[in-house]
């Protein structure tokens, strides 16, 4: 064990020191701490250790209010809320200290209580994995879980779980439970105070209770959620979030607007209001026929939304603005070429990884501007942070 002072944050909340000249990171270790690390791991170019002993601690340590700490869910419950905010901005600044104009994080309301959707691995056991593991911790509640949620897995972890692999629960207007595996005591599960319940077994869904959907209202825009559809996990920092695409979009009624990786019309439904006409794009053929049933619940004219993969979009007509929310993975190759041919006014970019959006940002320079960018803390308690910026572009072709 060797005793080591340790520098700084990487960019996942782990310590960052240096032993014998090589970079170490070390799990759990806040800046200006002194501690004692045991090397659990060791590349030619770094290590990576975990603490076996504090000797002086840092003061933006609290003790954490969860009782999991082996859970990998969420690694920074041993920081105070303030200083993760303050943990966050600085990673944007740093990554971004080539533009002024960087925004004071949207902080969360509530920083705990805040998912609407969690998983939970069954097998002996019912909880979330160790960390870098398939080992898994029982937990009884999860803090960063809606408190409907928690009554869910409470009622669940009395039932009889044999031959169940995964619990999925959601909790929006009206709650889902959706179970892998196979169940005997059907009466059991249908007693519990679940809206909608499907099972999921051999690659086919069954619905043994309510319906394969959920439903929720952003604002002022109504949703179906499918069974199996993205939807943000935290709904009071999305609605922040889209709030923010249309202060930084500088939207009007001239504008025509193209909204990629569109999901099931989430972002298109909400800005509709302010435009001439949204396109939306995405490549799952069940998001769209959501994004189309939204649409018409909604009862929304000026939509319009096509099955198609973002590298594979020909629009023939003038696009005034362009919003992408891609996957943490970013953009593709294909993607950024016809972003920087599309002749767009604005790319709103909207993204849950700031290393890939810094990586697309520099291949979109050379006909679009970084001007603006407004991180969002859509997970606290985790080194997670969403960007919502905006680019101009440089000259307009002919």
């Amino acid at each position: 064990m060797k005793e080591v002072l340790i520098n700084k944050f990487d960019y996942e909340g782990n310590g960052i020191t240096t032993l014998n000249g090589k970079k170490i990171f070390v799990n759990n270790a806040l800046p200006n701490e002194k501690v004692q690390i045991e090397i659990i791991e060791n590349k030619s170019n770094y290590s990576k250790a975990r603490v076996k002993k504090f000797i002086k601690k840092s003061n933006i340590r609290r003790n954490s209010p969860c009782p999991y700490e082996e859970c990998g869910g969420c690694n920074l419950l041993h920081i105070h809320y303030d200083d993760e905010l303050k943990f966050k901005q600085n990673k944007i600044n740093e990554l971004f200290n080539n533009i002024e104009n960087i925004n004071d994080i949207i902080p969360a309301d509530n920083e705990f209580n805040y998912r609407n959707k969690i998983t939970i691995k069954v097998d002996k056991k019912i909880g979330y994995y160790k960390k870098n593991s398939h080992d898994i911790v029982p937990i009884k509640k999860c803090l960063l879980a809606k408190n409907e949620i928690n009554e869910i897995l409470k009622s669940i972890t009395k039932l009889n779980l044999k031959n169940i692999k995964e619990l999925t629960i959601k909790s929006s207007e009206d709650t889902m439970l959706i179970i892998k595996g196979e169940i005997s005591n059907y009466k059991d599960f249908l007693n519990l105070n679940v809206d909608n319940i499907l099972v999921l077994n051999n690659n086919k869904y069954t619905c043994i209770k309510g319906n394969d959907f959920i439903t929720d209202t952003l604002q002022d825009i109504k949703l179906i959620i499918k069974k199996d559809s993205f939807y943000q996990i935290n709904k009071k920092q999305t609605i922040k979030l889209y709030n923010e695409i249309i202060r930084l979009g500088k939207f009007n009624k001239n504008d025509t607007v193209l909204d990629m990786y569109c999901g099931i019309g989430t972002i298109s439904l909400f800005i509709s209001k302010y435009v001439k006409k949204v396109i939306g794009i995405e490549i799952n053929k069940n998001a769209i026929k959501s994004a189309n049933e939204n649409k018409k619940i909604n009862n929304i004219k000026n939509t319009y939304f096509h099955c198609l993969n973002a590298n594979e979009i020909k629009i023939t007509e003038k696009v005034d603005k362009i919003i992408v929310d891609p996957p943490r993975g970013g953009l593709d190759k294909k993607t950024i070429e016809f972003l920087n041919k599309s002749n767009a006014n604005v790319i709103i970019y909207v993204s849950c990884n700031p290393i890939t959006l810094k990586r697309d940002i520099e291949l979109l320079k050379q006909f679009y501007s970084l001007k603006e960018i407004t991180p969002v803390d859509m997970f606290p308690n985790t080194h997670h942070v969403e960007c919502v910026s905006v680019l101009h572009q440089k000259s307009p072709k002919k």
